[in-house]
This record gives C-alpha cells, structure tokens and sequence, in this order.
C-alpha cells in the first residue's frame, strides 16, 4: 500500500504516458490486494457450509432440469434471484459441483467489484475534476473497497449480497461514460448491465430509485440536461427494460413472488431503522450483530475509514456537483433495504451503498491530500514538495493499518469464534461428507436433522432420499434386522435418545466416527453390521396389524395424572411394506361410558418428521407420543386408544377385527 501511494504522488507530477502506466499498476497491485483478502484460506474461513450457501450449489445443480427453462426467478422458498447461481452452474461446467462453488463466485464478484469501482469513480469525475484527479479519485476509492471490511467478509461467502454492487457499479460507470460520449454502443451496454442488476438479489430493486432521484434531481436543477441527454437516457431505459422483461413478467404472472418475502422482513419504525443503520456505519457495538455476516457489533468502517468518508461527505455537501449528488444519492437509497426491514443494521441487505462508502473515502483522502498540500503551500512554501511526500505517507500508514485491521479483524477475531460451528454449519458438513464417503448400499440413518436441509442435500449430490432422516427427540427408528451394515448419524447434541436407544437395541454397534464442538461431543456415527437382530423390548406386547403396519407394544405411562397433565406414551410401530400414503398416527383419551375424548394426539410418525412413504420394510419406529389431558377432565379411569389414519380422513380398520383402533391401555386421571 505504501508503494501505491508513492507510486500515486510520482504520477501526480509524471508526464500523461507514464501517468497512465503508474494508474495501471497501481490499479493492479490493489486488485491484488482485494483479490488476497477475498480468496486467502476461502476452503478453510469461513469453516462449514451453511444452509444458504449450499442452497445456492443446489440450483445451480437443479438448473439444466429446471421447469420451466430457463428460469427468471426461482420460485422455492421464500424466492431466489437467479444470477449467482447461474455463475455457480457455470463454474460447475468446469470444475464439477464442489462446496466452494458459491463462495468462489462470490468471491471473484467482489474482487471484480474493486477495479469496476475505480472505473465508475473515473467516469464520473473525470469532467468535473480533470484526469489527473479523477484518477486519484477512482484509485483510493478502489483501494478503500479493497480494504473495507464489510466488503470482504460478504465476498467470502457463497450468497447473493456482493452480486448488487457487482452489477450495480458497472451499470453506473456505464451510464455516466454514455452520457459523457453519447454513443449508441455506449448507451446500449450500459442498458444491458443495468437490466441485469434486478437479476442479483432483490434489493437491487432499489437501484432504479436511486437512478430515478438522482436524474429527477438533475432535471430540476439543471437547465436543458434533458433536452442534452435525453436520448441516451432513452436508449439505456429502453434496453434495460428488455433486459428485464422475462422477470417483469414473472413478477406480473407471479406477483407473490415479488412481494412474499418483503411482506416477511419489512417493519414500520423506519426512523429507527435509519438511526441503526447509520449507526452501523461508524459505531462499535452497533454494527451487524448476525454472526454469519459480520464480527458481531463492528461496525462497517473502523476509525481511519469513517475519518475519511466524513470529509468525503462532507466535500460532496459542500461542492453539491453532479458527481457528488450522485454519490449521496447512492449512499441514501442504498442504505434503505437495511433501513426498512428487520434486525437493522443488516450489512448484506446494506451491501449495495458499500462502494459509495467507499467512494466517499477515497473522496476523502484526495480531499485530505489536496488540503495538506493548500497548507503546505501557504505555511511552507519552500518544503512544498516534502509536505506533499508526508502526505503521501502519512495517507500509506493510514491505508496499511486499516488493511491491518481488517484481516487482524477477519482471520484472527473472527474466525477464533466457536459461534461460527453452528452458524456455518459444521457438523452438518461433517455429517454430509462422511455419508457421501460411505457405500452407495449402505442404509444411513439421520437424526435430528431434516432430509432436506440444504448442507446435506448438496453434499449427497442433491438426493434427499439417500438417508433416512428422524427427529431423535421424539422417536428413534432403525431396521428390525440389518440387510446391509447400517450407520445411525446423530448429532448427540441435540438428541441425546438415539444413542443409547441404539447401544441396547444392537450392542454389537460401536461408534465408529465422533465431532467435537470445542469440548462438546456434537455428533456420532453410530455402525451396526450386516445381519444383526434388533433386540424389540417393549415392556407390553399389542400385535395389532393394520396390513402395512404393525403395532409391536408399547410402555406404559407412569400414573396417575390430573386435568391439565401430558401422557407420555411409547408406542413400537414396524413397517410390514412399502407404503404411498402418508398416514397419520392417532392417540385419544377415551372416556368408554360417554364416548367423549378428553385429549389426542393427531400427528405423521415422529413429530411429523418420518412420513410413512419414507419407511424402509422392516422399519421399527419407536415413537415418543404426547397427550394432553383437557384442564375440564373429571378424575376416573379412562382408555388410551391407537390409530392410524389417511390424510384424507378416513381411518384404517384393524386387521382380524370389526374396529379402527386398538386399546393401548388404561390410565387414572385423579382429582387436581
């Protein structure tokens, strides 16, 4: 950095040949200097791959079967913005689907961002400030995004937020160069990029806001700019709109997609939400608390950046140029997505006014610079040049250790934190690997995580169906004898019954594999060999058979209980056949003298988490049911009874009976 800045202050004084060639490689060494902070260890930090992340490597591996093709929007969850994973399928066409795919797309979209910043900051000044300054302008401002923390740590995961300002700044670039040469070319490219931009995440949306305040405002204040430029003001709006036609019209076919997900996150208090936000930018313990997306509480620029993009600020409320309407323009409409909607200050919602931040610091330090020089002129005449090499210096210093901070802030602070297990996903990627390593023959069980949880369903090639997936805390399932070796994945930490469940029903299993969270055992694999018998121990024997489904026993609740109470009750289910329907589990305290329930449990298998259509033949389920006991229930006896049902409604009959549900037993509800 300190040779950016001499090399800067030698270019100053260079003839135009060698000032262009200084600018070249100064412009190279702070891309490489981007690209360093924003691709460093990215297989290692961040750790993991979260949900989000692999969610994106998903689509991008759905994509060539995607219905319709190609797709403009993907309408799955909560909505999806197509263009990082198309980058992501591109890069799969080479490398194959890899973890990394979305980060490392995410990564050179934020590298690229940096010299696409300096060309922006060069079209728009280099008018109003002359070409020698508005390349100082365009390189500190590229060196101030280079080294923006807030920047870096969103370029280095695998989601959507840096491909706004990817798109965005080059749009912008792009239209100040066609209003500057008014050429069709020039008009037509900048249209182009900036009809993509919606394409990227939908705060994007807001870039046309900003296009819009900032175009109004020059028409209102600038005698004839519109009868100057209203053409390649035209031609850009007109192939933007084409640009944007296939999404425009999802939207309008679609239109709960376009605002499904802002109905969920905005929030009225915006007054409050800009003071957040702004206080975001500059105020330790105020910045993005989410740990995903941020050292908790940093905020977005340290010391020597808010300094600097203070007077940068300042400047532009002082000159009121174009240039400088633009960037507060920028600044303001950008920040708003934060703003609006929850948890502010949410820096990846935010992403978007990085680089005017950026922008106003590198308008700063020239500021700074120009000013030092005005002193040294008028107080030192005679050391003119020695007050402008300390400057040069002293800018260099400042710039260093702000890049000091950053990756201290980022591979250090950050990556030493134990919240980044969770939050990244860890042991899911652990559990994901392990299962993929495994024979394809092999039967895996999972507890208690989703079968479609993004982490896992990326690293098993995008088949959810490859496991067999329950919630632990509510049931544990495995096969009555193993046809294959059979391996249990449970993540202990969060269900604590499979294990030992598993060590009494197959003692010749061992744990063959562990993950420890710091000091925590988080997850185990649990192997079982090929041809053990399940030792089936329900303390009371049933046989009740619904034909693809039999109800081995169950434990009986310990009583008595009062109005108000839940019964715990274990029920053994074992599949006798493949099942299509997705059948539903009854429990009902049954008063046999009036025929009135006085509580139920209506439930799919394990807490609606191992729908029978996923039952393996031979599958022994051991379900935790719940019931509560209505507050009004008068004390007596009264009957536990047990069924099955179609979603439909109605009921499944009892093989070798005239009933639809068998007694399970009997229990005392007493007096309160």
């Amino acid at each position: 950095m300190t040779e950016y800045r001499l090399c800067y202050h030698s270019c100053y004084e260079m003839s135009k040949p060698w000032s262009r060639l200084c600018v070249g490689v100064a412009l190279l060494l702070v891309t490489a200097l981007a690209a360093g902070l924003r691709f460093y260890r990215i297989d290692q930090i961040p750790p993991g791959l979260h949900y989000d992340e692999a969610f994106n490597n998903l689509l991008a591996l759905r994509l060539p079967q995607w219905e319709p093709f190609p797709p403009f929007f993907f309408d799955v969850e909560f909505g999806r913005s197509v263009l990082h994973p198309y980058l992501i399928a591109l890069l799969f066409q080479i490398t194959g689907p890899i973890v990394l795919g979305g980060r490392l797309v995410s990564a050179l979209a934020g590298t690229l961002t940096v010299p696409l910043l300096s060309f922006t900051v060069w079209e728009m000044f280099r008018e109003e400030a002359g070409k020698r300054r508005a390349a100082a302008l365009a390189l500190t401002s590229a060196l101030s995004l280079a080294l923006l923390y807030w920047h870096v740590h969103l370029s280095r995961i695998g989601m959507e937020y840096v491909m706004v300002p990817a798109l965005a700044v080059p749009a912008f670039g792009a239209i100040w160069r066609a209003l500057r040469r008014r050429r069709l070319g020039d008009a037509v490219a900048a249209g182009l990029i900036l009809g993509l931009t919606p394409y990227t995440y939908p705060t994007a949306l807001f870039v046309p806001l900003l296009l819009a305040l900032f175009f109004g405002c020059r028409a209102a204040l600038e005698r004839g700019f519109l009868k100057a430029n209203w053409r390649a003001l035209a031609i850009v709006a007109c192939v933007a709109l084409l640009a944007v036609a296939p999404l425009a019209h999802f939207f309008l076919t679609h239109p709960y997609w376009l605002t499904s997900r802002a109905g969920q996150v905005v929030r009225g208090d915006l007054l409050t939400g800009i003071a957040k936000t702004v206080g975001g930018l500059f105020l330790q313990g105020y910045g993005d608390l989410n740990q995903r997306q941020n050292l908790p509480g940093r905020p977005a620029l340290d010391a020597i950046q808010t300094a600097l993009f203070l007077l940068g600020l300042g400047t532009c409320a002082a000159r009121r140029r174009p240039p400088h309407l633009f960037l507060l323009c920028w600044l303001g409409v950008m920040l708003l997505p934060s703003a609006l909607t929850d948890y502010p200050p949410h820096f990846g919602r935010m992403l978007g006014a990085a680089p005017a931040v950026a922008a106003l610091a590198g308008l700063g330090t020239v500021t700074f610079y120009d000013l030092s020089q005005a002193i040294a002129a008028r107080w030192l005449p005679r050391a003119r040049r020695m007050g402008s090499a300390a400057s040069a210096l002293l800018l260099s210093v400042a710039f260093a250790l702000t890049g000091i901070r950053t990756a201290r802030d980022y591979f250090v602070a950050w990556e030493q934190s134990s919240d980044l297990f969770i939050a990244f996903d860890v042991g899911l990627r652990w559990i994901g690997e392990q299962i993929a390593a495994l024979p394809p023959e092999e039967r895996v069980y999972v507890s208690p995580t989703d079968r479609f949880w993004k982490t896992l369903e990326f690293l098993l090639d995008g088949d959810p169906f490859r496991t067999h997936n329950y919630n632990g805390r509510r049931c544990v399932v495995y096969p009555a004898v193993t046809d294959t070796p059979t391996t249990h994945m449970i993540v202990v930490l969060e269900d604590p019954n499979s294990l030992p469940a598993l060590q009494a029903a197959f003692p010749d299993g061992r744990v063959v594999q562990e993950l420890y969270m710091g000091d925590t055992r988080y997850a185990v694999a649990y192997r079982t060999p090929a041809g053990s018998a399940a030792r089936i121990s329900p303390a009371r024997e049933l046989g009740a058979d619904w034909g693809q489904i039999r109800l081995l026993g169950y434990d009986p609740p310990a009583g008595p209980f009062a109005p108000g109470d839940t019964i715990p009750l274990r029920l053994y289910w074992q599949s006798l056949a493949r099942m299509d329907e997705r059948y539903k589990m009854f429990v009902h305290l049954w008063d046999a003298a009036s025929g009135e329930i006085w509580g139920q449990e209506d439930a799919h298998p394990c807490d609606n988490s191992y729908y029978t259509p996923w039952w393996a033949v031979g599958d022994v389920v051991v379900n935790e049911h719940r019931i509560p006991i209505n507050p009004e229930t008068p004390p007596g006896e009264y009957q536990l009874l047990a069924g099955l049902y179609r979603e439909d409604g109605p009921r499944l009959p009892v093989l070798g009976t005239d009933s639809d549900y068998v007694v399970v037993t009997t229990v005392q509800v007493a007096a309160p």
